[in-house]
């Protein structure tokens, strides 16, 4: 079970293990539970429904584990199974309700447990002094990214050269390791549909586009999500910026775009699909990715850019330069 944990404190986001119980039984077919409350495909949706196995698995986290308090994340889920939190009811000195910000929910807890007093749509054990929590309700979902992504980079015994800008670094973000770590990759998933499902639906994003190896994969997973158009540009690069191929034909004019990236580092990549599609008469108003060698500002000629994490805000030295260095 995914979670992050800081000292005494285990943080579980509950909207997540939700999903990642959907897509495992998507995934092998159980027909004995509830894949989907939406229908057989498998998509993200902003609003989160719980089902009974969630909170088995929870309970069982919780009973053969030894952390002092643990913070249960209902941000964005808006329904569970009657009777539900009854389960947690020999536990409630451990628990804390964050985020709970449907009010029918926080009525369902009142009456499965008999607790009362909320702030801020969180409940808290009387008891409860930790001083890491409150920052762990507001931000936990960050930490572990952060947690996750900082995992992947590598420092160079020499400098790394970087084929998308012709530059060098000092650390290698080696982004296909989160391939390896099939419940970590399913929350950066995660994270990045959340982002992105806001700003098709405040943008009007047509679909979406990558142009490197890596970009693709999580570009063409998060089109299947969110039910939206994926394109690959091909040779996409200063090395091979004047062979772009046949898949810019499917840019069209007039349609919205948002860019997918794994790892960004000057920007060189983005900057010429942004050209390339406003070429086309076509708007690129969002791009998101999972990660930066700093914090992506509007400076790519797309009016939006959004990362999960860049290397500044995990402590990373990361340095870039012309020449390799020793």
């Amino acid at each position: 079970m995914l979670i992050y944990e800081k000292e005494r404190v285990c943080y579980l986001p509950i909207d997540f293990i939700e999903f990642n119980i959907d897509l495992i039984a998507h995934s092998f077919g159980d027909v004995n539970m509830k894949l989907n409350a939406f229908g057989e495909e498998m998509r993200y949706r902003k609003e989160c429904s719980l089902n009974d196995k969630l909170f088995t698995n929870v309970n069982r986290f919780i009973e053969t584990t030894s952390y002092q308090y643990y913070i249960l994340d209902f941000d964005n889920v808006v329904s569970v199974p009657s009777r539900a939190f009854q389960v947690f009811s020999a536990k409630l000195d451990k628990i804390v309700f964050a985020n709970v910000k449907n009010d029918s929910l926080q009525v369902q807890i009142e009456e499965d447990t008999g607790i009362t007093g909320w702030e801020n749509f969180t409940h808290k054990p009387t008891d409860c002094k930790e001083d890491s929590i409150d920052s762990i309700i507001k931000s936990g979902r960050e930490f572990k990214r952060a947690e996750l992504i900082k995992g992947l980079v590598s420092q160079a015994e020499r400098s790394v050269h970087l084929h998308s800008s012709g530059l060098y670094s000092n650390y290698y973000v080696n982004i296909k390791q989160l391939f390896c770590d099939v419940e970590g990759f399913q929350f950066i998933i995660f994270s990045l549909a959340e982002k992105l499902y806001r700003h098709i639906k405040e943008d009007g994003i047509d679909a979406v586009v990558s142009s490197s190896k890596n970009g693709a994969i999580i570009a063409n997973i998060l089109a299947g999500l969110l039910d939206i158009k994926e394109v690959h540009l091909l040779g996409i690069g200063p090395q091979y910026a004047m062979e772009i191929g046949d898949s810019l034909d499917y840019i069209r004019q007039g349609k919205k775009y948002a860019y997918v990236f794994d790892f960004m580092c000057t920007g060189t990549e983005a900057k010429i699909v942004s050209a390339l599609i406003n070429s086309r008469k076509a708007y690129l108003p969002y791009a998101i990715g999972v990660a930066s060698y700093k914090k992506a500002t509007g400076d790519y000629l797309i009016r939006t850019v959004e990362q999960l994490v860049d290397t500044e805000a995990m402590n990373i030295k990361y340095s870039i330069s012309g020449e390799e260095q020793e």
